[in-house]
């Protein structure tokens, strides 16, 4: 099942699976498919709009992604990242024994595909600068102050 969630923030495509969110991305296409809801995008719904109100720390929606082996290792590392914290790519790399791994890391967040679940937009660059984001770098930045507390 698929649902487009339109926020003043963004318009969020999101796909389910029975009991699974499989896909939380960004939408910026024509709408081509039939909107449906079920309880499990309900569930997902709620949660999202109370983490975008600053109200929700904790994802307990359950999701479901697949992925390369290495992907799979670096959305799990990203699922430990702390509400409010912000890794580099190269600690992400480090954190999954693969050091050298920094730019691999970077693409594996670009394919992502439960974002702000699985919070890719807590990944900055090793200086402290915002870097790449598949929802664009305004959502990224909004992400990081919201977390910070600055829309409160």
């Amino acid at each position: 099942m698929k649902y487009l969630l339109k926020t003043d923030i963004a318009d969020f495509l999101i796909e389910s699976e029975i009991d699974y969110i499989t896909r939380l991305s960004v939408y910026n296409g024509d709408l081509d498919f039939k909107i449906e809801r079920n309880p499990t995008i309900d569930f997902c719904i709620r949660e999202l709009l109370s983490y975008l109100e600053g109200d929700l720390r904790f994802f307990q929606t359950k999701i479901k992604f697949n992925g390369t082996d290495f992907q799979q290792k670096v959305w799990r590392a990203l699922s430990e990242i702390d509400y409010g914290e912000t890794k580099s790519y190269k600690e992400i790399a480090e954190s999954i024994g693969l050091p050298g791994a920094s730019r691999a890391v970077g693409m594996a967040c670009s394919a992502n595909p439960i974002m702000i679940i699985l919070p890719c937009h807590r990944i900055i660059g090793k200086n402290g600068n915002l870097t790449g984001y598949r929802g664009g770098l305004k959502l990224k930045k909004y992400l990081l102050n919201l977390e910070m507390g600055e829309y409160r």
